[in-house]
């Protein structure tokens, strides 16, 4: 008898040993899912904490939830600024590539892999608001997401606003905000330096 009990108290440890590893390997698999769950339990402490508004409280959320390819692509970032320049450049150009040919002029086919690399490093995510204005002053954006107006044309995914931030004169330029229709419009910036 106390052989049995002790074999099958051993058994019962390595049996919850085993169940609480596979739970473990299967919690960690998306590290993106349980990042974006600690930040919404850290929002919903800090909504608690300081006592929010339940209306305030739901758009903080609902933001950070249709924000969560934003903060991805961040950490991507950081994750490529580890690399060699070379390495860095070579994915960026792979990621960000169908972005920069929605851009009637990058869509030349005489421009090289190497222009459009640099321009891939450089882009940049950005988020706008329902009703919140893009300036277009010295940005190119280009939407992955979202739903804009500029001028009373709506425009969505894959469209390019201030294509003409290349234009040195602002008598050429169209200098106009457009704004954000929906929620969130999730676009990728190049910036004019």
């Amino acid at each position: 008898y106390y052989l049995q009990t002790v074999i099958m108290v051993l058994g019962a440890f390595v049996w919850a040993y085993v169940i609480s590893s596979g739970c473990g390997i299967i919690a960690t698999l998306n590290p993106h899912r349980v990042q974006f769950r600690n930040k919404m339990d850290e929002l919903n402490f800090f909504a608690k904490d300081k006592k929010l508004p339940q209306n305030v409280t739901v758009k903080l959320r609902e933001f950070l939830s249709q924000t969560q390819q934003i903060h991805r692509a961040k950490r991507y970032h950081e994750l490529l600024d580890s690399m060699s320049p070379r390495l860095k450049a070579d994915a960026a150009l792979v990621w960000a590539k169908a972005t920069l040919l929605k851009v009637p002029y990058f869509q030349d086919k005489h421009i090289e892999d190497e222009f459009l690399a640099s321009c891939a490093l450089t882009l940049k995510s950005k988020v706008f608001c329902r009703t919140e204005y893009m300036s277009l002053e010295t940005a190119l954006l280009v939407i992955e997401r979202g739903v804009a107006a500029k001028d009373g044309r709506i425009s969505t995914k894959g469209a390019c606003l201030g294509v003409d931030m290349v234009l040195n004169s602002y008598t050429f330029r169209d200098l106009g905000p457009a704004i954000a229709l929906t929620f969130v419009v999730q676009v990728a910036s190049l910036e004019k330096k």
